[in-house]
Order: C-alpha cells, then sequence, then structure tokens
C-alpha cells in the first residue's frame, strides 16, 4: 500500500492490504524515511506526534492522483525487477521515490525538494 502525503508528494510503502494493518507500518516506516532522507529530528518528532492520529481520505486533486498512479508504475516496474513484491527493499524504493520528478503547476519538482521547501518554510 502506499500512502502519499499531498503537500510534498513523498510516498511511504507499507506492506499489507488493509488499513487497520498498514497503518501502524506506516507510523514506523515514515519516520524512518525521514531519518533515510535526512531531516532534522526535532521536526522528524513534530511529525510523529502528529501521526498518532490517523486519518485517512480521499484526494481531489488530480494532480496528486497523477502522481499516485506514476509512483504505482515505478513500483510494479521495480517490482518486475524481482521474484515478488516481498522481495522488493522498501526502503530504497521509497528514496528512488522521493527523487521522481513530479510537474506541480506547471514546474517540475521532486519531492524531496518539496520536503525540504516545506522543512524551510516551518523553521522561518
Amino acid at each position: 500500500m502506499l500512502f502519499t502525503e499531498s503537500q510534498t508528494l513523498l510516498t511511504v510503502l507499507a506492506p499489507g492490504r488493509v488499513l487497520r494493518t498498514t497503518a501502524p507500518i506506516f507510523q514506523e516506516r515514515a519516520p524512518a524515511l525521514l531519518r533515510r532522507l535526512r531531516v532534522p529530528e526535532p521536526w522528524i518528532s513534530a511529525q510523529q506526534e502528529q501521526m498518532q492520529e490517523i486519518s485517512f481520505a480521499r484526494t481531489a486533486s488530480r494532480s496528486v492522483l497523477g502522481f499516485m498512479n506514476d509512483i504505482g508504475q515505478h513500483i510494479w516496474f521495480a517490482a518486475g525487477a524481482e521474484r515478488s513484491f516481498e522481495a522488493l527493499d522498501l526502503d530504497a524504493l521509497e528514496v528512488s521515490l522521493a527523487e521522481v520528478l513530479h510537474q506541480v503547476s506547471g514546474v517540475y519538482h521532486r519531492p524531496v525538494d518539496l520536503l525540504a521547501s516545506l522543512i524551510k518554510g516551518t523553521q522561518e
């Protein structure tokens, strides 16, 4: 299952098919991804506090939905190089997905750059 944050387009992957079981996995994997991306620890801690209560919603953003479809294709192709989805290195895949260019309002961005801008904006 993939979870995409709408502002940064950062994607966290969690094995499973049911929200009840993937939500706790998401809560573990999201901070781990932020650490792999070298996000400052105080910012990660603040995000972890906000992740204690998770709500899921459908997006009305065609841009976010299009990005999620693109990311799904990246995951599918990565899985094709492995024997199964279980053999995928989710950590490495999440980091590589953070580097995928996507067009937002006519400008191409990488999720990792959108994340850096968000962090910088909260620190000012």
